[in-house]
């Protein structure tokens, strides 16, 4: 079993030459939290489009990855943040 290094996830899959394709391994699995989602939303009017681009990013990664030698997996941990109701 290999393991990536903390927030390498974009580097290690768009890199053919990181430990990750030297390993060959048989499954590749990631596993995200919504932290890994880079949003940056400057307003409102930009909110549509910028989440657009954050989901296109991950779906290129996944793809990539299916592109290698191995199959691959996505999983996720399903924590995501409470939301508090305002009073």
């Amino acid at each position: 079993m290999w393991i990536a290094p903390f927030d390498t996830i974009s580097t290690t899959i768009l890199d053919r030459g990181s430990e990750l394709y030297d390993f060959k391994p048989d499954i590749a699995w990631i596993f995200t939290s919504w932290r890994d989602v880079r949003l940056n939303v400057s307003g409102p009017e930009n909110t549509a489009n910028t989440v657009a681009a954050a989901v296109q990013t991950t779906s290129s990664l996944w793809h990539t990855l299916q592109k290698g030698a191995f199959r691959a997996r996505y999983g996720k941990q399903c924590r995501h943040p409470r939301h508090r109701p305002t009073r």
